[in-house]
């Protein structure tokens, strides 16, 4: 994979980037377990009248979560990498 990089970044840049460990699976899954929990989290609050205001802002940043650890989870699943750190 890195050595198809080479085309747009340089030796030094490719290098360096095959030195990051890759997220390991149960962190993916335990950040999108945390983004769903959020958006039921918000969903339940905005049944209270008193914190309406507080369950919208709950349940935006819950959806970006959501769709950004789905991205990851997509990433992941489409790579098939198998090396876990981080």
């Amino acid at each position: 994979m890195a050595a198809d990089s080479r085309r747009f970044f340089s030796s030094n840049t490719c290098r360096d980037a095959e030195h990051y460990p890759d997220f390991s699976w149960s962190r993916v899954l335990s950040s999108l377990l945390g983004a769903v929990v959020l958006v039921i989290a918000s969903l339940v609050l905005g049944r209270i009248e008193a914190v309406g205001g507080i369950a919208v802002l709950l349940l935006l940043v819950g959806v970006v979560w959501t769709g950004l650890s789905l991205r990851v989870l997509a990433i992941k699943l489409t790579t098939g990498k198998d090396r876990s750190a981080a």
